[in-house]
């Protein structure tokens, strides 16, 4: 009808009571000039964002559990292994990192550890009793990502739910964003 091409629209109804979440591209089809038609390319995008609640649930019922129990008064840092002089550096410096309620900001590579690092400084931390969840950014797609961290209103688009996203769920907790790096420009402003 507007003759614009849709780029990456989620978009969500429901069959048999299940919402059903797509991603769509489309734009039209034209001939000599003339508009003849329309192409659509949808791609389900319901097991997906599943799983990744899942995954978020998951976290929260183990924080939950971690809560629950009485603190072993272990250093979270003794789980960091490493005996290098630059490696114990970095320990004192998530250490001090742990005393403030600063972001922080890990960097390097792939497997180096930064989820540890996080984890520790967070246990480390007055946040300690509040939930620690991570997301891995490179594995949500372009146009989940501000539902996830950001939540969803009940009418924003066809079939949306009021849902807390990672960010309100993390509630005076800490929030560790992996391979940030790895999403769209875009999407990273956001």
């Amino acid at each position: 009808a507007t003759e614009r091409p849709v780029v990456d629209e989620e978009f969500s109804y429901y069959v048999n009571g299940k919402e059903i979440m797509q991603l769509c591209n489309s734009g039209p089809i034209y001939e000599g000039g003339r508009l003849i038609g329309a192409y659509t390319i949808q791609r389900d995008m319901t097991q997906f964002k599943d799983m990744v609640e899942r995954n978020i649930s998951l976290q929260n019922a183990l924080n939950r559990k971690m809560r629950d129990e009485p603190a072993s008064g272990e250093d979270p840092f003794s789980k960091i292994i490493g005996t290098s002089d630059k490696f114990r550096s970095c320990v004192s410096q998530a250490r001090q990192a742990a005393k403030t309620n600063s972001s922080v900001l890990l960097i390097g590579n792939t497997g180096s550890g930064k989820e540890v690092f996080a984890r520790a400084i967070h246990e480390g931390s007055a946040r300690a009793k509040k939930p620690f969840l991570a997301l891995n950014c490179a594995a949500i797609p372009e146009s989940l990502i501000e539902s996830i961290l950001f939540g969803t209103t009940k009418g924003v688009y066809t079939g949306a739910v009021e849902k807390d996203g990672i960010l309100a769920q993390a509630d005076g907790g800490t929030v560790f964003l992996d391979e940030v790096n790895s999403m769209p420009l875009a999407s990273q402003a956001k």
